[in-house]
């Protein structure tokens, strides 16, 4: 089993609980938080790894084909560890705004479980 660290969703940094502890989590959940992570990673943000990340100042941002798009996404979400499918996939782009819903099968602790992702990125 693995697990990674909690993020707070207020800032998406490393949640620290009342008693100054950091918090972990596992399972799904730590599925649906690498998703999100890996959702924010831009395309050749990190140098040691230049191909990794969502092009989306290169290819989504201002796209008209917006099945590119999904196509784009769908495969960063399906490269997460632990994810299974996609059972269903819904984005929206207004402006500058992303606006991604889905419903996603991982292999979670109990066995495979359905997650739903809910993520509003602001480009």
């Amino acid at each position: 089993m693995t697990m990674t660290w909690a993020l707070s969703p207020l800032n998406n940094d490393c949640f620290i609980n009342q008693f100054g502890q950091l918090q972990t989590v596992y399972g799904a959940e730590e599925v649906r938080q690498r998703i999100g992570i890996a959702l924010r990673h831009y395309w050749q943000e990190y140098f040691l790894n230049v191909p990794a990340g969502v092009p989306w100042y290169e290819l989504i941002l201002g796209s008209r084909d917006l099945s590119m798009v999904e196509a784009l996404l769908r495969k960063e979400i399906l490269e997460v560890p632990n994810v299974l499918s996609i059972m269903t996939f819904n984005v929206v782009i207004q402006n500058r705004n992303v606006n991604i819903n889905t419903v996603v099968e991982v292999s979670g602790i109990n066995g495979p479980q359905m997650i739903d992702i809910i993520e509003a990125i602001t480009i």
